[in-house]
């Protein structure tokens, strides 16, 4: 597990608050909920938002040049052309993330 990851700043707040004070707080059918999912979700969460971030500036830059599926400019350039910066900037931001846990 790589340093300061969320998987590791969860397990060690888990072992901090598992004391006999705090586990006799607790109910006994309490149900407790898993947080940490380890590093395979966190990954499949950048693939997965990198996937939404080329849909979108897909979208937008086939809306700006060809005009569908939006209806093309002049009405919609100046959101064709933000919309492919934003889904630009999260493909950029999902792939570096992805590339940080690997």
């Amino acid at each position: 597990m790589r340093k300061g990851s969320i998987t590791e700043t969860l397990i060690a707040g888990r072992k901090r608050n598992d004391s006999a004070v705090a586990r006799a707080a607790e109910p006994e059918d309490a149900l407790h909920m898993q947080a940490v999912r380890g590093a395979a979700m966190e990954k499949r969460l950048c693939i997965a938002s990198m996937s939404v971030a080329g849909i979108l500036l897909l979208l937008f830059v086939l809306d700006l040049f060809v005009k569908i599926p939006f209806g093309g400019p002049p009405t919609f350039t100046l959101i064709d052309i933000v919309g492919a910066l934003a889904g630009g900037i999260l493909l950029y931001l999902s792939w570096d993330a992805l590339r940080d846990l690997i």
